[in-house]
């Protein structure tokens, strides 16, 4: 699934662990997951584990836009090739001709399809059509091959708008009292609410797309006491945190790639220092993703620094986003790099996770 500079995650085509892939005209294409398992194998180094409850950055292979019916059976249909689904999510009309049903647990029509008013669905702004809808998605995502609901993926929820926020989550802690608990429901996995919430670079007169405050609030509200009432997935062993929740935060800042002059500062960090800290988001959930571009990350890193030294619960998650062209394989050195260096006598680098397209700068 190699399109002359671009690279995507697909089902039907695992990428390749060497780090290395050929375009149809030659050129050699380097794929984002293995980058820093590579780092470490050049220096004979080993990768730590995480001082949180999320993934290791490493261990995640993306299925994105994951907004109709086909994406998601394709993501769902090879475990080996795809470990994490994301999704956009909107108020939007679900458009009819679809699949009817899914294999394993599936469902057809959901009963808030039926009124054909508009609901959370799948899809990328500005569509507001799909053919999966929200409520759809979960119960796809959680089917189980005898029947029992337990998530299949790890998956990224991509809020656009505020509103769907809330009926969201609703029906997620509907299921899982359903299937009694959120940590059965989960099954090890992690769910990452994502949204951006703060202005950024490229972006400094315009708003977020969501509110902070409004966002983590809505969060919080509903889904609290998951990290005092849900049972254990698996029988409990000695020291282990039976209350942990699967809940992680994934939060960016609105950026505009394209004004090369502007760059992430300390105070854009500060900012969502600052939020993370008024909602108690270490505590209170899996972890802290901050969602950062590449591009304007590889301009300056060090304004992540202190963030990353200070809150043990958090990773970085490098990004190019949808429509952007692939980034030179020098900034992605660059990035690893400087995170690598010790700071305090700690290496960021095992939280460092990367989902760019690329291109080799040779």
């Amino acid at each position: 699934d190699i399109n002359l500079r671009y690279w995507k995650v697909s089902a039907r085509r695992p990428l390749p662990l060497t780090g290395e892939v050929a375009g149809e005209d030659g050129s050699r294409f380097n794929t984002a997951v293995p980058l820093v398992q590579a780092w470490h194998a050049k220096r004979g180094t080993k990768m730590d584990p995480p001082p949180s409850g999320l993934p290791l950055p490493r261990s995640l292979v993306w299925a994105h836009s994951a907004c109709t019916l086909q994406s998601l059976l394709e993501a769902l249909a090879d475990s080996s090739a795809v470990t994490a689904i994301e999704t956009d999510i909107v108020m939007g009309r679900v458009a009819r001709g679809g699949e009817e049903g899914t294999e394993n647990g599936g469902a057809g029509e959901t009963e808030s399809e039926s009124d054909g008013g508009d609901v959370p669905i799948m899809s990328h702004p500005p569509s507001r059509s799909s053919d999966l809808s929200m409520e759809r998605f979960l119960l796809d995502v959680t089917g189980g091959e005898h029947g029992e609901r337990t998530l299949r993926r790890h998956i990224k929820l991509d809020f656009k708008e505020i509103g769907v926020v809330d009926p969201t989550l609703r029906t997620i802690m509907r299921l899982a009292n359903e299937e009694g608990g959120l940590n059965a429901l989960a099954n090890g996995r992690t769910i990452f609410l994502n949204a951006d919430v703060l202005p950024g670079p490229g972006n400094r007169d315009g708003t977020a797309r969501i509110d902070g405050d409004l966002f983590l609030g809505t969060c919080s509200r509903a889904t609290t006491g998951t990290r005092r009432t849900i049972p254990p997935v698996v029988e409990e062993k000695e020291g282990e945190d039976v209350s942990a929740t699967p809940f992680a935060y994934s939060l960016g800042w609105n950026v505009n790639y394209k004004d090369w002059r502007d760059s992430y500062t300390n105070e854009d960090v500060d900012r969502m220092r600052a939020l993370v800290k008024e909602h108690d988001l270490a505590s209170a959930s899996a972890g802290i993703v901050l969602a950062v571009n590449g591009r304007i990350l590889a301009r300056d890193c060090s304004p992540f620094d202190s963030f990353l030294q200070d809150v043990e619960s958090s990773q970085l998650l490098v990004f190019t986003g949808a429509g952007e062209p692939p980034i030179l394989s020098a900034e992605i050195d660059k990035i690893t790099d400087h995170f690598a260096r010790q700071q305090q006598g700690i290496s960021f680098v095992d939280r460092i996770g990367f989902d760019c397209k690329i291109v080799d700068s040779k």
